[in-house]
């Protein structure tokens, strides 16, 4: 039988001092990765809590580290603890000694830098002790499932804990997570940040209705997606550099600089799906046509969403031009609001984005599908005696040829 060592498991916990984990991080024997959880950058007053906590001998957790077949020592998690005492030794934070419970001799330390304090309590923090977790034997895609366990992320849903623990998938979805942060997947620029692995769960529905061809994939009680997580299998090679190009088209969009264009996660995946489902269909000519919707409908619909009126009309052509936006658009926000990532509402919200697309020029001629099942749509919702037109869009999307790719 094999030792647990064989398996995976991690080794014996050690004791080691700030002094030489931060040699070793100076001396390239050890590097930092970024967090494997979906923790977000700490803020500065959480910097100055956890200094607060060195200096007060209280404990703050555990480092894991990674060892690599070619002897390299990779910090896995706590690398942002490690950062922060390594930015103060190296003078880049200060204290705040004004931290309850009150300490007289850090008050007095109130506003100081590593090398302006006393002599003690620099020695202590040099010589406080972390505990150190090593891992050997474990792949990439094993890693991120059990630090995962063995920190006890309550805070990830269970479709989230899905992508964590999905193996071979789950890390292809990181890595175009860290590639997609250099592309501007960032706070600022979306609306939301990657607490609780927001982004890697956007992008793994994203991957696989690509990989399925269908919109329905990208829903939590898809049968196809909760396959495909059992299984743990990555999508092809083609798949995914598909889901990178429009991904990266999509974040160099000019639209996202305007401060009004800002997503929730399920809007997000509407608008990735309706990116990539458009290049499928028309080419990458498209991105003009999605870039420019896309700065009048963000806008206008959280104004509605806010109570506000509307301070522009749809910038809609021909057979189009009299569909009831405002009423399709507070449907659009009703679907993104509750139970936004059932097949229902992903269903629905693509349908009207698609709506928009084709209503903006989007489609090459009225032939090109689905314009054709687009056009006959429009003017069933713009008939006068159309009274409830969610109960129209919700027939329409779930046609079964609705949201299917070539």
């Amino acid at each position: 039988m094999a030792s647990p060592r064989a398996l995976g498991s991690p080794a014996q916990p050690r004791v080691v001092t700030v002094r030489d984990l931060l040699r070793d991080l100076n001396d390239g024997k050890l590097s930092i990765e970024l967090d494997r959880t979906g923790a977000p950058e700490w803020p500065e007053h959480r910097k100055r809590r956890l200094l607060d906590s060195v200096m007060r001998g209280w404990p703050i957790g555990p480092v894991y580290v990674a060892a690599g077949t070619d002897q390299r020592r990779t910090v896995v998690d706590g690398g942002q603890r490690l950062s922060v005492l390594r930015d103060f030794v190296a003078g880049k934070l200060d204290v705040d000694g004004r931290m309850a419970p009150r300490d007289d001799l850090l008050r007095e330390a109130d506003g100081s830098l590593y090398g302006e304090l006393p002599a003690g309590l620099r020695v202590a923090i040099d010589d406080y002790p972390l505990v150190v977790i090593e891992f050997e034997g474990l792949t990439a895609s094993e890693l991120r499932p059990a630090l995962v366990r063995l920190n006890d992320a309550d805070r990830l849903s269970p479709a989230q804990r899905k992508v964590v623990e999905s193996g071979a998938f789950g890390e292809q979805v990181r890595q175009l997570v860290l590639a997609a942060a250099d592309w501007g997947l960032t706070s600022d620029r979306i609306g939301f940040s990657n607490a609780a692995l927001a982004y890697e769960d956007v992008i793994a529905r994203v991957m696989l209705s690509a990989q399925c061809r269908d919109v329905r994939a990208a829903a939590s009680d898809s049968p196809f997606s909760v396959e495909w997580f059992k299984d743990a299998r990555p999508v092809p090679e083609t798949v995914y550099q598909e889901v990178s190009e429009a991904l990266r088209n999509f974040l160099s969009l000019p639209a996202l600089d305007e401060p009004a264009v800002r997503f929730a996660k399920a809007t997000l995946v509407s608008w990735l799906l309706l990116l990539l489902h458009a290049k499928r269909r028309f080419g990458s000519t498209i991105e003009h046509y999605v870039g420019y919707l896309m700065e009048w409908f963000e806008p206008q619909r959280r104004r509605l969403a806010a109570g506000i009126e509307l301070d522009s009309e749809a910038p809609l052509r021909g057979a189009l031009a009299h569909l009831p936006a405002v009423e399709v658009l507070g449907i659009f926000n009703e679907r993104a609001a509750v139970e936004a990532l059932t097949v229902g509402s992903i269903t629905v919200r693509d349908t009207i984005l698609w709506l928009f697309l084709v209503g903006v020029g989007g489609a090459p001629n009225a032939t090109a599908p689905p314009a054709p099942l687009v056009l006959a749509l429009a003017e069933e919702l713009s008939l006068p005696r159309a009274r409830d037109l969610d109960l129209l869009l919700t027939r329409a999307a779930a046609d079964r040829e609705w949201g299917r790719w070539e």
